[in-house]
């Protein structure tokens, strides 16, 4: 969908607009009229090509802002397209499409890259913009046309929307044809009469003719047997010399390929004699480096051995503290349980004599009362004078009593509260007593799991740094391998420089640099570097391309310029290039006769299938052959170059070079050798890097591990402050809760206490308001005198009992605090210390971990000690033998520098042979080619002619040749090119028959393929309007809430039976579908009649609706404002058939009722939102409906002959829309 519009200097659009992001679904503009609406539309539309033809400048002008200030001379507009549902064939998700337009341009541009109109018209209809179906843009006009069509405009806008126009464009190109071909046909004619003509006349002069022939037969057969004779005489000397050529080729091959073996054989061994110096040498720095090694281990093993040591010491001295400790820790631990379990005993003695004690105290007391009470009453007489006296008094004093026992309570309850409060917080004290040793527990764990892993992190790291060790030692043996490699390749190119063009050599060194700072892509290189060959193929393609070797092959023309120009401005020299896509295709035709004498020299070659063209064109031309004389031959027969194994070359052209040459210089030697050393130092170099990369992430590893290391010792040492801590918060919870215990039981003394008090003023009291109303009394009755005794001698006794309970509760309580004294002051503390210390001592399973990790170390450094001892002896015996083996490659390079200097003498002397052989068949082939051309002279021959005079002597046949030039004389009147005349128009008549007859099938073919396109053009318009109708009656149901449409095909008059399947125009104007004959030369042609087609009985589209009654009504009959409802269900009907991403509509809505407004907001709104189809909708309008309906709405200004675009709130558009009412009404 359209995501944004800019407008530059388009029409009334001067300044730049950038329209704010469209709506992907309904996007509604508003403006006054001439405020620039339509340009807007007409800027999209003039993008998308729809509209305005640029060709002439009038056209252009008129498309650019005029107005005041400075003129306008280009503009341009700009859509970008979301594509993130890659609807649009290019890469990306947003698509940006601009047209420029100017005086003198009109162009595109996408994604800011130039393309065509075509292009651009393919690109939108493969996103679904169809050029046949033009309604996705309604500008104003388009309905009230399409309401106001007849039924034959309407049957052809079927036609339009079904893409006919592909159709009617083809078949008129066929009827061209067609045209063509009849007029062919008739020239045919008229030259197949004249030959008809002329080989009439001719046939009279046959007979006489023919006597001539018989004795010209004669004639030329005595001849060829004199020319026979001779050629057989000049071939079996050739037989003989080529016989002898060929053993000397063969034995010249046998020499080149034994002296290129025997110098591949020298090259192997002086690479194995470089690769056994630097084996020597490796070898003798690695004994030195396992030496190092070895006193290195030995240093190694002797400190760990001293760190075992002192950790076994270490290790001794802790395990006997820690058992000492333990064992102390042991007899505390009974102490304290012991202590503890007397001062469990001791608190419950005291609470039994507690008991006692109150119990006691509580009998004491209830005599004391009872006494009290008595003596009271014994004495009311002489204390009180009446008894009212006595009531008052007692009153008063229940008085004071209960406000005594009321302070009481409240004590009572103040104590009790904070008895509770103390509860809950003792209770609290103990749960976080509980989850602190829960925490402790839980650190100490960890502590020991965070050594633990400390101590494997620490080996682990160790471990690397060995890995490390043997890295750096890997590297210093490659930067030693790469200097050889290095040096290596610098003689080979030294070598491929010396015998090679030094220009070219210094192009392409320039060339690779400068491919590689610039970073082009699409050069490959020389043509020497792109394939692979036998080594015995060297000399011949050093002989057959020269040069072109160092030809640089790249992938286009444009790749070339940009370097070229590069090396035009670096002064880089000069360089041939083979560009890929300007490279021809080859359409050499290569012999096959000589079997495998004879080979393309290309097909020798290996290469990537890409580099065919380049090594087609070097060496396409290029055969390969066995000897000099076959090449020499094939060169004259074929026109190809031609060149043996020994680099001997023929030209096309006839020259013919050759020699001696030595295999060191050839430059496919030393290219081979160039680029093995490239490949060797591109193997070594990604080693190197290899072993850098493994380097790196040894080192980082490292940097790992002791950041792991550092890490775990942060964590062990918070750890440990940790389990301090919490040990040091369990004492000061285990204090404050033995403090909190101490005071809970003095505020429940103190309790108890209140509550015995408040019990024995109630007491009291209850004694006192029994006397209110009693008689007052001077003395006791007898019973009362007797109790009044007896509780004295209770008294006596419960003092007694209660001082005794007392004196020996008060030795319990003495005993209890002298327990817990020990306990909480000695005991606990001792315990704590001792635990302390053995936390500090740290686990017997870390300890005895660090030991082994130790032991493992050193048990290590002595494995690497006699590895490194195993590995000195061993490379010792290594480089020796190593030594003998290099001697005795020395001794083998001597050997096959002999043996190829003999090679080469043995190659010299074969071809000196070979020449002079080649001299004396040059002067036999030149005669026996002579001979060869006289007997082609004679023409074609009898078949008897090769043997009736085979067995004559020459005399004989000399003789016979004399008699008949004397009869031959007879016919010098005649023309003798009558019989030759005859056959040759003869045989022209026929190939013109031919010719007639193949234009008549032509012909034939294109009235087929006429009639084929007229019946797929006729079912494209039925599925058309198949899919239109269907569409057409929703579309109007939904318009107009219920109502009736139906699109109906008008069928035109019938004819009669015998016109019934004839088309229009009879056999003159249905080309392709009448019957048609021609006779040419024996039975006329004749085609098949053929039916007319269906629709050509149907002349229009007829519409039938009905608008929500019973009444069907046509266009005829409808109003404005229902024909305007009609069109637009028609267009509605085609965009559904052939949906687009989006449209825009023009004030569709000018002619429409509200209600008919309101249907088709909603349909756009439905279409919009649909799930599987969405669609986006730009539009222009003056009601409300289509704005209430938009996602977003925008409003077009107009000032000073300049429009612009903004993006609006809808109540400011409603509010536009209700002015320009008002205005307009006004």
């Amino acid at each position: 969908f359209i995501k944004q519009v800019i407008i530059e200097g388009f029409k009334s659009y001067k300044d730049q607009v950038t329209i704010e992001p469209f709506s992907a679904a309904i996007n509604t503009v508003v403006g006054a009229n001439g405020s620039g609406k339509s340009n807007f539309f007409s800027a999209i539309r003039f993008v998308l090509g729809d509209l305005y033809s640029t060709t002439h400048i009038e056209d252009r002008q008129s498309l650019l802002h005029e107005g005041a200030g400075h003129a306008v001379t280009s503009a341009y507009v700009e859509i970008i397209f979301d594509n993130s549902d890659g609807r649009l064939p290019v890469d990306g998700d947003e698509v940006r499409l601009r047209r420029s337009v100017g005086l003198k341009k009109d162009e595109y541009h996408l994604d800011q890259k130039h393309i065509t109109k075509t292009e651009v018209v393919n690109l939108l209809e493969s996103a679904g913009f169809s050029r046949s179906n033009p309604y996705y843009i309604v500008q104003q006009g388009k309905i009230a046309l399409m309401a106001t069509m007849r039924d034959h405009e309407r049957l052809e806008l079927i036609k339009e929307v079904a893409g006919t126009r592909v159709y009617e464009e083809r078949r008129e190109e066929s009827l061209r044809s067609l045209q063509e071909t009849a007029t062919k046909k008739e020239e045919i004619q008229q030259v197949l009469e004249y030959f008809e003509d002329k080989v009439k006349e001719l046939a009279s002069d046959r007979d006489e003719l023919a006597r001539y022939q018989e004795l010209d037969r004669k004639w030329r057969s005595i001849e060829y047997a004199l020319y026979d004779q001779q050629l057989q005489e000049a071939n079996g000397r050739l037989e003989a010399i080529d016989s002898a050529r060929e053993e000397a080729g063969a034995k010249s091959s046998r020499a080149h390929e034994r002296a290129c073996q025997v110098h591949l054989d020298r090259r192997r061994a002086e690479d194995d004699v470089a690769q056994a110096e630097e084996r020597v040498a490796g070898l003798g720095r690695e004994v030195e480096e396992a030496q190092s090694a070895r006193s290195t281990a030995i240093r190694a093993h002797a400190e760990l051995a001293s760190e075992v040591a002192e950790v076994q010491g270490g290790l001794a001295d802790k395990q006997t503290d820690r058992e000492v400790d333990a064992e102390d820790l042991k007899g505390v631990v009974q102490q304290v349980a012991d202590a503890e379990m007397k001062l469990a005993e001791a608190r419950i003695a005291v609470e039994e004599g507690q008991a006692r004690e109150k119990r006691l105290q509580g009998e004491a007391d209830a005599a004391e009362r009872r006494l009290q009470a008595l003596n009271q009453k014994r004495d009311q007489g002489s204390h009180f004078s009446s008894k009212r006296e006595r009531d008052t008094w007692v009153a008063g004093e229940v008085k004071d009593m209960r406000a005594t026992l009321r302070q009481k309570g409240e004590s009572l309850r103040k104590v009790e509260a904070q008895i509770q409060e103390l509860g809950s917080s003792l209770v609290e004290q103990n749960t976080a007593l509980g989850e602190h040793q829960g925490l402790l527990d839980e650190q100490e764990q960890e502590l020991v799991a965070e050594m633990e892993q400390l101590a494997l992190i620490k080996k682990e790291h160790s471990e690397l740094c060995d890995q490390r060790k043997d890295l750096w030692r890997t590297g210093a043996d490659f930067e030693e391998k790469l200097a050889k490699a290095q040096e290596a390749l610098q003689r080979s190119e030294r070598g491929l420089e010396s015998h090679g063009s030094r220009d070219a050599l210094r192009g392409m060194r320039s060339v690779r640099r400068l491919v590689e700072e610039h970073g082009i892509q699409g050069c490959f290189g020389p043509v020497l570097e792109l394939f692979e060959c036998a080594p015995a193929l060297s000399t011949a393609l050093d002989t057959a391309a020269g040069n072109a070797l160092f030809h640089v092959v790249v992938d286009t023309d444009a790749t070339a310029t940009r370097i070229v120009q590069l090396l035009n401005r670096t002064k880089g020299g000069r360089v041939t290039f083979v560009p890929l896509n300007r490279v021809p295709p080859a359409s050499v035709q290569y012999p096959t006769q000589h079997g495998n004498d004879v080979v393309p020299l290309v097909k020798m070659l290996k290469c990537d299938a890409r580099f065919e063209p380049a090594l087609q064109q070097v060496f396409g031309r290029t055969l390969l052959c066995r000897t000099l004389d076959l090449a020499a031959r094939v060169a004259e027969e074929t026109r190809l170059d031609c060149v043996t194994m020994q680099g001997d070359l023929v030209t096309h052209r006839g020259t013919l070079s050759g020699g001696f040459y030595e295999l060191k210089g050839s430059k496919v030697e030393n290219g081979r050798a160039v680029r093995e050393g490239q490949a060797r130092l591109r193997e070594l170099r990604q080693q190197q890097r290899e072993q850098k990369e493994r380097s790196d992430v040894i080192e980082h590893t490292i940097a790992q591990k002791l950041g792991d290391i550092q890490h775990k010792d942060a964590q062990v040492s918070k750890l440990q402050k940790g389990v301090n801590g919490i040990r040091g918060e369990l004492g000061d919870l285990r204090l404050k809760g033995a403090a909190a215990k101490q005071s809970l039981q003095a505020l429940e003394s103190a309790a108890e206490k209140i509550r015995e008090g408040m019990a024995a003023l109630e007491v009291e009291i209850a004694a006192l308001e029994a006397q209110l109303g009693t008689p007052l009394t001077n003395s006791l009755s007898q019973a009362e005198q007797d109790e009044l005794h007896a509780m004295h001698l209770e008294a006596q006794r419960s003092k007694e009992a209660l001082v005794a309970a007392q004196t020996e509760h008060m030795k319990m309580l003495t005993s209890q605090k002298e327990l817990e004294t020990l306990l909480s002051a000695n005991l606990l503390k001792q315990k704590e210390e001792i635990e302390g210390r053995l936390a500090a001592v740290g686990t017997a399973q870390f300890d005895a971990a660090e030991l082994q990790r130790k032991q493992a170390e050193l048990e290590s450094a002595q494995r690497q000690v006699d590895l490194s001892l195993e590995q000195k002896v061993r490379l010792e015996q290594e480089a020796e033998e190593a030594s003998k083996a290099l001697k005795a490659l020395h001794a083998r390079v001597e050997d096959l520098k002999g043996q190829e200097e003999a090679a080469q003498a043995d190659l010299q002397e074969e071809a000196r042979a070979t020449d002079r052989l080649g001299s004396e068949r040059q002067l036999l082939l030149q005669r026996r080619q002579d001979l060869e051309g006289k007997i082609r002279g004679l023409g074609s021959l009898p078949s008897d002619a090769f043997n009736m005079y085979r067995a004559w002597s020459k005399k004989q046949l000399l003789k016979a040749q004399d008699k008949l030039r004397g009869q031959l004389k007879d016919f010098s009147h005649l023309n003798k090119k009558a019989l030759d005349q005859y056959a040759g128009f003869a045989e022209q008549r026929d190939e013109f028959r031919r010719r007639f007859e193949r234009q008549e099938a032509e012909e034939a073919k294109i009235e087929e393929l006429v009639w084929a396109l007229d019946v797929q053009k006729d079912q494209a318009i039925e599925r058309t309007f198949r899919g239109v109708a269907k569409e057409f009656e929703q579309v109007f149901r939904q318009l107009t809430g219920g109502g009736k449409g139906q699109l109906v095909m008008v069928r035109a008059p019938r004819k009669n039976k015998d016109e019934e399947n004839v088309p229009p125009g009879g056999e003159a104007g249905g080309a392709g579908r009448a019957t048609r004959s021609k006779k040419v030369g024996g039975e006329p042609l004749k085609k098949k009649p053929r039916t007319a087609l269906k629709l050509d009985e149907y002349t229009g589209v007829s519409c039938k609706v009905s608008f929500g009654n019973e009444t069907t009504q046509n266009m005829k009959q409808l109003s404005g404002g229902q024909k305007t409802v009609v069109a637009l269900a028609i267009i509605f009907a085609i965009q559904r058939c052939d949906p687009a991403p989006f449209y825009l509509f023009d004030e569709i809505d000018a002619a429409l009722d509200p209600q008919y407004r309101t249907a088709i907001a909603r349909m756009l709104e439905a279409q919009a939102a649909d799930e599987k189809s969405p669609t986006q909708f730009v539009q222009t309008t003056f009601h409300p409906e289509l704005v209430l309906c938009a996602s977003h709405v925008y409003g077009v200004s107009h000032r000073n002959r300049i429009s612009r675009v903004d993006r609006i709130l809808r109540e400011d558009a409603l509010k536009f829309i209700e002015e320009d009412k008002t205005h307009q009404k006004a």
